[in-house]
């Protein structure tokens, strides 16, 4: 495991990796900024459902998706899995999720966390379960002013 400390400037496939024990995952191979990880999502049921998952770290916008699609659809709007199959876990165009350094990078394993937990519930309903659905693409940045701006 990388060590990661505040005089070497940690890459974010160096900041992702460190954070992931914190987070039940372990990472099962890792090639240069690609990671391949077992997540264990720990359900309100206390039931333990495992993630394989790809991040890819060669910027510090990182991204995930399922190695395979088994647990997620392959591709769903609704969803918010992308045609690439990279899952779109918040507004990046309004609140961008960079990992620069440790905070940053327990935000997004938090995000990553969230969201998936957001995925085993969506899989329950048939819909996306809250109210904080998401806009796609660049209209998710005018939504998320609306949504910033105060009441009238």
């Amino acid at each position: 495991m990388p060590r990661v400390n505040d005089s070497v400037a940690a890459t974010p496939s160096d900041l992702i990796e460190a954070q992931a024990p914190a987070y039940e995952a372990s990472v099962l191979r890792r090639s240069g900024d690609q990671i391949l990880v077992e997540l264990r999502l720990r359900r309100a049921d206390g039931r333990i459902v495992p993630y394989r998952l790809q991040i890819d770290a060669r910027t510090v916008a990182v991204m995930a998706k399922e190695e395979m699609p088994d647990r997620l659809p392959a591709f769903c709007l609704e969803r918010h899995i992308n045609p690439d199959g990279n899952f779109c876990m918040n507004w990046q165009g309004a609140d961008p999720l960079y990992v620069t350094d440790v905070p940053a990078a327990q935000r997004w394993w938090d995000t990553l966390l969230g969201y998936l937990r957001l995925q085993e519930r969506a899989a329950k309903l048939g819909r996306w379960p809250n109210r904080e659905a998401w806009a796609h693409g660049d209209a998710a940045e005018h939504q998320h002013t609306a949504y910033a701006a105060p009441p009238r």
